[in-house]
């Protein structure tokens, strides 16, 4: 990694007599949650000293912001991301949570699964609701 990209994770700034440097983005080097907090709903990860977001919350815009994830269709969104976490096939259209156009909704629906997914799963239960038949 060279100089340049590293120094372009961070900023700059002073506070009283000390330089202060601050992660701009999750997976920025940081060793306090101070380190981290140019961006919201974010934290120091104690063991690998990178900012991350806070569980239930996703890196979007090039990890430059934390998002809430998503945990049901028609939930409020602004990212795909938000969507595809804990939803599957998912979508963010028109500010809400919906199954991607080549998805359909999962059986409990709580998610979405691409339709080829989908139809793997109906030709095996109706392979085994056949072989049932002879038993």
């Amino acid at each position: 990694m060279s100089m340049k990209s590293v120094i372009g994770l961070y900023v700059l700034f002073v506070v009283g007599s000390h330089c202060v440097m601050s992660a701009k983005v999750v997976g920025g080097a940081c060793s306090t949650d101070t380190d981290c907090s140019d961006v919201q709903n974010s934290l120091c990860d104690s063991s690998s000293k990178t900012c991350k977001c806070l569980s239930d919350y996703i890196a979007v815009e090039e990890n430059a912001k934390c998002f809430p994830v998503a945990n049901t269709l028609s939930a409020g969104c602004e990212y795909n991301e938000q969507c595809t976490q804990k939803l599957g096939t998912a979508e963010c259209k028109d500010y809400q949570c919906h199954c991607a156009p080549e998805a359909v909704l999962n059986a409990d629906g709580k998610g979405c699964s691409s339709s080829a997914v989908q139809n793997v799963v109906s030709v095996a239960s109706l392979v085994v609701l056949y072989l049932l038949k002879f038993l």
